[in-house]
């Protein structure tokens, strides 16, 4: 009989203790696994806790996505900022190009008719007139004029001052 009682306190103590291991191998903490043994029950549910979990992490995800997806709504509406503002640009970009252009045809047709003045002005007070203009005004209308006439200026213009505006009109400095 002290056998079969030893039989059975061993038999219980090695289920206890393969129960408590094979329990614990799958994450239940000890006092749970004694919970188990004595009661049938846990006091913690791992369905439960992993249902926690995956609502948890499902929590963050939803909660990231949604700042990904405000960063790429606003990624998108900054990018459809700056198109807008780069067509508005290539726009103002184009009309001070027309802008520019009629400038300058316009003030071409003015230095060709200030020449054309210039022209059927006596050489003499002409020369007299353009020894008081600077040097970029004379060098734009010179070209314009007839050659004859534009000769005659440079001859009455002291030498320092035809030479340096017969340098620049060869494009020296």
């Amino acid at each position: 009989m002290l056998k079969a009682v030893a039989f059975l306190i061993t038999t219980i103590i090695g289920f206890a203790a393969y129960t408590l291991v094979f329990a614990m191998a799958l994450g239940l903490e000890p006092h749970n696994t004694v919970s188990l043994l004595m009661t049938g029950e846990l006091e913690y549910n791992p369905l439960e806790e992993y249902k926690k979990t995956i609502a948890a992490a499902d929590s963050i995800n939803a909660e990231i996505t949604g700042l990904y997806s405000a960063q790429e709504d606003s990624l998108k509406q900054e990018l459809a900022n700056i198109r807008t503002e780069k067509a508005e640009l290539d726009q103002q970009k184009l009309e001070l190009a027309q802008m520019m252009e009629t400038w300058e045809k316009s003030s071409s047709d003015r230095l060709y008719k200030l020449a054309k003045i210039y022209n059927d002005m006596d050489p003499t007070q002409l020369a007299s007139v353009i020894n008081d203009m600077d040097d970029t005004l004379v060098i734009a209308i010179l070209p314009k004029m007839k050659n004859q006439q534009a000769s005659r200026i440079l001859e009455m213009l002291p030498p320092d001052r035809s030479a340096r505006i017969s340098s620049k009109l060869l494009g020296k400095k």
